[in-house]
């Protein structure tokens, strides 16, 4: 199953747009006699910054989410929900160690950011501060923390605690609830954990 977030409004564009105007405010502002200027360049600067990593982070780039559910060996395709769908250049095919993929989608470019096995899943639980804290208090303190998120406010946060290495990760999703319960259903996995592979 994949799914993509859908992007629900513009406030990254917004922002952005603000903090751009905002740049141009105090490099015109630095100009003027008797300002100080180091200062004013500085704020332009801390704020050109900022409308860059928003508009990189949230306006062009989005994530396709995905739970694999069977393969077909040899045919360099993998089954989706009943579907073939062709392997691209950074897609495997589904090999049986990990079914669970986040890709990072940047105009045509696709990567893949995240593979995991849901062998590894150990929670699914609401974005919220208070669904956190009770994961934290139940599992203990993630040692890294994944955003894989589409929109930078109002959207319906899940997420996803995973064993990696001997350590809690977490990672952060927009899905539906569909997308949700099929994940939780996943929880455990229903294979034998992957054997690790140095190569």
């Amino acid at each position: 199953m994949r799914y993509i977030p859908p992007k629900l409004n513009n406030s990254a564009g917004v922002l952005s747009g603000l903090l751009v105007f905002s740049t141009a405010v105090c490099l015109l502002l630095a100009g003027t006699p008797n300002m100080p200027r180091g200062i004013l360049h500085i704020f332009a600067v801390g704020f050109a910054v900022a409308g860059i990593q928003i508009t990189q982070r949230f306006v062009l780039t989005y994530f396709e989410y995905e739970l694999l559910t069977r393969s077909v060996p040899g045919s360099g395709t993998y089954h989706n929900d009943g579907i073939a769908v062709a392997a691209g250049a950074d897609e495997q095919p589904f090999d049986g160690r990990y079914d669970f993929s986040v890709v990072r989608v940047q105009g045509m470019r696709r990567k893949t950011v995240c593979s995991l096995s849901c062998t590894t899943l150990i929670d699914v639980y609401a974005g919220d501060k208070k669904s956190r804290e009770e994961a934290e208090k139940k599992h203990g303190k993630p040692a890294m923390v994944y955003n894989f998120k589409r929109n930078l406010f109002g959207a319906r946060v899940v997420c996803a605690l995973f064993e990696f290495n001997d350590k809690l990760v977490e990672i952060r999703l927009e899905c539906s609830e569909s997308f949700e319960s099929m994940l939780r259903s996943r929880i455990g996995g229903a294979t034998p954990r992957p054997t690790e592979r140095l190569d």
